[in-house]
């Protein structure tokens, strides 16, 4: 009973400067996809590769964000949603480097890892914000999608130039494997930080436990538990199966709302 009442998730919230890496994780969810584009042509021509394939290519993130974005309640279930991110961060870093420099079979495996990594991120990503940032969650909205945007831009403007000072598309594209690795170190330090906030205030004798706030996705209950990150009691909608909330999920119009919007956009 003392264990359990001792069980803290120390990536409920972070503290200070450490909360502001969450926009830098921001940047690096769409470089690896925009950077693509400027230097497909050159990717074409190198490969011999025709227009389909060079469309196929550019879908697969598309097809992977459909695909695992479904599946990363699990994975934040099982290792954490801090975990997650930073396991989410070397796998961009990883499929960005395999894609450039993995030969014919790399581009597509790569393709897959990066883009899978990215799915991760994109469903995480918003719960941390909401969470580390409860009181000022239409701010930290707004940053996110600023740094969505900023990092795509980004990627999308030095690539073509990038491939010629370089020599070629390859390593401009293993370029943006830079990035992510260096924000995963700073990710890594950030948990680390969390657990030592934690234990400290435990007074040294505390089981860890990153699962926290998984089961808040897409509910209010994130904010109420990074309020009271020492309550024994979970929200009601963490009694209830997966199929339960994706259920009340389907029931919303506003679900329906932003899914037609982002199928009309891509």
């Amino acid at each position: 009973m003392n264990s359990k009442r001792n069980m803290l998730a120390y990536d409920r919230s972070s503290t200070g400067l450490w909360v502001a890496l969450i926009f830098l994780v921001s940047l690096n969810l769409r470089p690896a996809i925009a950077a693509v584009g400027p230097v497909l042509a050159q990717m074409g021509t190198d490969l011999a590769w025709g227009e389909g394939v060079q469309g196929v290519l550019t879908a697969i993130p598309l097809i992977a964000f459909a695909a695992v974005s479904p599946l990363v309640t699990f994975l934040a279930r099982r290792i954490g949603i801090d975990m997650s991110i930073l396991l989410a961060l070397l796998c961009i870093a990883a499929g960005d480097a395999i894609r450039s420099f993995g030969g014919g079979v790399g581009i597509w495996l790569g393709t897959v890892v990066f883009a899978s990594a990215i799915a991760v991120g994109n469903v995480l990503v918003p719960v941390i914000a909401k969470r580390d940032y409860a009181g000022h969650v239409a701010m930290a909205t707004g940053v996110y999608s600023g740094c969505i945007t900023a990092g795509s831009a980004t990627a999308g403007l030095l690539s073509a130039p990038l491939a010629q000072m370089w020599g070629g598309w390859r390593a401009s594209l293993a370029f943006w494997s830079v990035p992510p690795l260096v924000v995963a170190a700073l990710w890594a330090l950030r948990i680390l930080h969390n657990r030592k906030v934690v234990i400290a205030s435990a007074g040294g004798t505390i089981e860890t436990s990153d699962t926290g706030d998984i089961d808040d996705i897409g509910d209010r209950g994130t904010t109420a538990n990074a309020q009271n990150p020492h309550s024994a009691q979970r929200p009601a909608c963490s009694t209830q199966s997966s199929h339960g909330v994706f259920t009340r999920v389907l029931r919303r119009p506003m679900t329906w709302y932003v899914t037609a919007f982002m199928g009309l956009q891509s």
